[in-house]
């Protein structure tokens, strides 16, 4: 496998997955988590913590 960019659809894809995933439990998250590269799973955070320190519009 050949490191590429992770686009921010793919970011995206993998932080709602690993939300889904963590939302039916431990083992269920771990086993979803092993199926992505450390640099997926990191793109995926980001947007996470991307989206929790937004600031409201008005």
């Amino acid at each position: 496998m050949t490191n590429r960019p992770i686009t921010p659809a793919e970011a995206h894809l993998v932080a709602a997955i690993a939300t889904a995933a963590a939302a039916k439990g431990e083992d269920v998250c771990r086993a979803v988590s092993s199926t992505f590269t450390q640099d997926q799973l990191a793109a995926g955070r980001q947007v996470l913590e991307d989206d929790l320190n937004q600031k409201p519009t008005q």
